[in-house]
């Protein structure tokens, strides 16, 4: 998933700026990624759980644009608040609190749950068609061989 966040920052350096006031200076923008744990929509707040397991209440506003790309990261296509679900996968880009918990989004990515799970489902298969499993029974650090 690691790298599903690089790419979510290539994304989001290459196709998506920030407008700036030139009589005042923009606040940081920052990221924030995780999970989905609650949705209120008419409060217009998501609330997300990040990797590192902190709560961030991630606040909605009219110029938030939203977007949803595929598992893999190479589609995007604008959607809807009403079309973010609980369980779904969250990057969210915007001014964020000092005390870090929470972030006046002006972008939302999101790959569905459904989405994330069809592809860690298919690496699992592949895993499992190229790799193998069992206890080593020896180890040649000379030639580089492990015996399973």
């Amino acid at each position: 998933m690691k790298n599903a966040v690089s790419v979510f920052s290539v994304i989001l350096l290459c196709g998506f700026a920030l407008p700036a006031d030139a009589q005042t200076p923009a606040p940081a923008t920052n990221r924030v990624t995780g999970s989905v744990t609650s949705i209120d929509a008419g409060a217009k707040v998501i609330k997300i759980k990040t990797d590192a397991s902190e709560e961030v209440a991630v606040t909605l506003q009219d110029r938030t644009n939203y977007l949803k790309a595929d598992a893999d990261l190479k589609n995007t296509a604008k959607i809807a608040l009403s079309d973010i679900a609980v369980g779904d996968r969250m990057m969210a880009r915007g001014a964020q609190s000092e005390d870090k918990k929470t972030i006046a989004a002006t972008l939302v990515v999101v790959v569905a749950k459904a989405d994330v799970a069809k592809k860690q489902e298919a690496q699992m298969e592949e895993w499992q068609k190229r790799g193998v499993a069992g206890t080593i029974t020896s180890v040649n650090p000379d030639t580089k061989d492990i015996v399973i």
